[in-house]
């Protein structure tokens, strides 16, 4: 679903198409479906049966039925195409293609080398990667070779259905990635266990934890300073019935060092964070798994110590909410709660500060973000526009609205390097916290489909599940997770 593709973020972002990064392209060019005024027509198959025939080179006679192209304007030859009025010597090209693909279902054509697109079926060549690019995918007749600066990709999985939902970094490389194992395909899909595995910075799987569970998963994954790993989840959630939740500490060989547990009776875990003192803040809404996400609900925030021990617990605004996310600003926590909300709690869990933000200034927050020097970051759109809409609160929650050039994103993600990273369905993308673009990983037509990510200086992490073959991988099961870490310095 992601990465950076040249071309469509010189279409997305035209105002930067000067200083792109090159390190990931995928440049669209044409393959000969046109001839160059002058030249002889170009040798195409028999056209398509689209609504016209195409104008070939200068000469006399009609061109086969194929879409509606023009080819080369000049007096040369028609090309040898298969039903070409007048024979293939003196008649016009058929569609000045190279072949291709019809429309609505029929085989692709291409030749070696080049694939069809889904927008208008002619074949267009395949991406050459640049400098140290390398193909992520196995292109084929209708996949264009995807190129991208990779460090290490791993594919893994089980012989059923996996995917790879969140992920959390150390900015010396350490990663911890979790997920779940379904029934079957698709996000409505009923969990049957969830993993937890982290990796060392060059790729090296240091663990891997998995567990079953009627209804189990694991929802966040964070990582403390040392790189210990957390989780936080469901490990069982019956249908129709009352499960458990849980928080987790692993050790260093993926153990589980201590655990908090609750009922899933009036408690859905949502999101987990580390501060830097190795105290372990997760997030609920207060209902059930099973009940409808747009029940009305609460937020609440608990907090552990280092050993495990509950610090506190705290119930959050006094409204019900349909959708609420949690970040920490250092050793303080931030609240959103939908539409604009946002409580601000100390590290002792009482209220900094609450306020509530005008639909000018954001409205239809998406996720929520934040820094270790205490700003936030929230996403979402405004009352006058749905344009993407990036807002930064300084540590007293005064508000600076940024408009930025994406559509709606859906997830913020901050930097140790100060970039302020953004996904919306188009791509993800980094940003500076005054609104300056630094890199994009481009459309969301990669061989990925990302569910999460992480920034670490100098590189971005991705997780999901493959869409397309990936080069070197092997597929395990019907539906495969995959971790994909990309050098974007």
């Amino acid at each position: 679903m992601v990465l950076a593709v040249s071309w469509g973020v010189m279409k997305r972002f035209p105002f930067f198409s000067a200083g792109l990064a090159t390190w990931l392209s995928v440049a669209l060019l044409c393959s000969g479906c046109s001839t160059d005024a002058g030249d002889t027509g170009g040798e195409g198959a028999i056209g398509g049966s689209g609504s016209s025939g195409g104008d070939g080179g200068g000469g006399s006679g009609n061109g086969g039925t194929g879409a509606s192209v023009d080819g080369g304007g000049g007096s040369g030859n028609g090309g040898a195409g298969a039903s070409v009025d007048g024979g293939g010597g003196s008649g016009n090209g058929g569609d000045g293609g190279s072949g291709g693909c019809e429309p609505y279902g029929a085989a692709c054509d291409c030749e070696d080398g080049w694939h069809a697109t889904d927008h208008d079926w002619d074949c267009w060549p395949w991406t050459k990667c640049q400098g140290d690019e390398v193909a992520i995918n196995l292109p084929n007749d209708y996949v264009d070779r995807a190129c991208a600066r990779l460090e290490f990709l791993d594919q893994f999985g089980t012989a059923g259905y996996d995917t790879a939902t969140a992920v959390a970094a150390n900015p010396d490389g350490t990663i911890c990635v979790s997920g779940a194992r379904l029934q079957g395909p698709g996000d409505a899909a009923r969990s049957l266990g969830g993993f937890v595995r982290a990796y060392g910075a060059d790729g090296s799987l240091l663990w891997d934890q998995s567990f079953d569970g009627d209804g189990a998963n694991v929802t966040d994954v964070a990582i403390d300073p040392a790189g210990n790993c957390f989780s936080l989840g469901l490990a069982s959630q019956p249908q129709g019935g009352v499960g458990q939740w849980f928080v987790r500490k692993h050790t260093g060989a993926g153990a589980v060092a201590w655990a908090a547990t609750g009922s899933t009776q009036a408690q859905t875990p949502q999101q987990l964070e580390v501060d830097p003192d190795g105290n372990v803040f997760a997030s609920f809404v207060t209902r059930s798994p099973e009940a409808s996400t747009d029940t009305p609900q609460h937020t609440e925030l608990v907090k552990y110590d280092a050993s495990g021990a509950l610090s506190w617990s705290a119930s959050v605004g006094n409204d019900d909410v349909a959708r609420s996310y949690f970040a920490l600003a250092g050793r303080e926590a931030v609240v959103v709660r939908s539409p604009s909300t946002v409580t601000r709690l100390t590290g002792e869990g009482s209220v900094s500060w609450e306020k509530t933000y005008q639909g000018a200034e954001i409205s239809n927050v998406t996720d929520a973000a934040a820094n270790a020097t205490g700003y936030a970051f929230l996403t979402g759109d405004t009352t006058s526009s749905s344009s993407g809409r990036l807002l930064v609160l300084d540590p007293s929650g005064n508000g600076t609205p940024l408009g930025v050039p994406t559509y709606l994103p859906t997830k913020v993600r901050s930097g140790e390097d100060g970039a302020v990273w953004l996904q919306d369905w188009d791509g993800i993308s980094a940003w500076s916290a005054a609104g300056q673009w630094f890199y994009s990983l481009g459309e969301l037509s990669f061989p990925v489909a990302v569910h999460d990510f992480a920034s670490i200086p100098g590189f971005v992490v991705l997780v999901g599940e493959p869409t397309q073959p990936l080069a070197g991988q092997t597929n395990l099961g019907l539906w495969d997770a995959v971790v994909v870490k990309l050098r974007v310095n």
